[in-house]
């Protein structure tokens, strides 16, 4: 007598009308042996690969820190006279609009 074997997962997925999906479709329609097994064969290929330490069938992005993007802040001291110059060249220049606009800088 065969032993009956215990289901452990079932496992299924859907297929909806976008590109990547019919395109998955239309092979699995098109194989000659039967898509479960199919799919289970790629899945333990997939799995030797890794176990040997293949590179992935998918490339995988690594994402590399950027390089030292931080800017030094150089101290540099100011003297009164490039402070004061520096505030009388920025004088403000507004002036009130009729009708309360706002004002203009």
């Amino acid at each position: 007598m065969k032993k009956k074997q215990e289901l452990l997962k079932q496992i299924s997925f859907r297929l909806y009308a976008n590109v990547r999906d019919r395109q998955i479709f239309n092979f699995l329609e098109s194989l000659e042996k039967n898509q479960s097994e199919f799919i289970k064969e790629a899945v333990e290929l997939r799995i030797n690969q890794l176990k040997s330490g293949e590179k992935t069938l998918n490339k995988q992005v690594e994402i590399n820190s950027p390089k030292n993007t931080v800017k030094k802040v150089v101290n540099t001291k100011k003297s009164n006279d490039q402070i004061n110059n520096i505030k009388t060249a920025k004088t403000a220049k507004k002036r009130l609009l009729g009708g309360f606009n706002g004002f203009e800088g």
